[in-house]
């Protein structure tokens, strides 16, 4: 189908179809992105004996901090390898598409509580001033991303799209040329309705 071009739906951007060129760029880089926090991991705990007991609550954050990341990273991977289809010259992408933007969102939810324990470590707070603060502010990041994850996966409607079981041809959709539509979840009209 030469000339037809596939938008993405403004705010859905696990929805837009990818040229070989961005896929294999991406993929590139979160390759790259995870073995770095392996990499930040193996540093970690190979020098955590180092480290004065001052500091030890900094080094177990930041070993937790890396291997969420990395493990995310993993997942994020896993998610383009098997949430793109190659159709054509694009990459268009499937039901699993969306999991490569969510899983961002669970990483977060432990990262960044975990940064905020490994900076209020090394900072001159402490007794029971330190544990407030840090209570503070690991809730405050975690909601920060909580709000975040409601907002940029959840009320923007998101929602896998639909299987075909078995033999079954699903009826194009007019918002999302070459995609099948059930229910209207790309967000234009839905054949079926009609």
């Amino acid at each position: 189908m030469k000339g037809i071009r596939v938008r993405p739906i403004p705010g859905r951007t696990w929805e837009a179809a990818l040229s070989p060129a961005q896929y294999q760029l991406i993929c590139y880089f979160v390759g790259m992105g995870a073995l770095c926090f392996f990499v930040g991991f193996l540093r970690a705990w190979v020098t955590r004996g180092e480290v004065g007991a001052r500091y030890r609550t900094a080094v177990i954050a930041r070993l937790g901090i890396m291997s969420a990341m990395f493990l995310s990273y993993l997942v994020l991977l896993s998610g383009l390898l098997f949430g793109y289809t190659r159709e054509g010259a694009e990459f268009v992408p499937n039901g699993l598409a969306l999991l490569t933007f969510g899983v961002r969102y669970v990483e977060w939810s432990v990262a960044v509580p975990l940064v905020v324990i490994e900076l209020l470590a090394v900072c001159v707070v402490l007794g029971g001033a330190a544990r407030r603060i840090r209570l503070i502010a690991m809730a405050g990041g975690f909601f920060m991303v909580f709000l975040a994850y409601l907002g940029a996966i959840v009320a923007s409607g998101a929602r896998m799209p639909p299987r075909s079981s078995g033999g079954e041809s699903l009826p194009e959709c007019s918002g999302w040329p070459r995609r099948p539509c059930s229910q209207s979840w790309c967000g234009g009209p839905c054949p079926r309705s009609r």
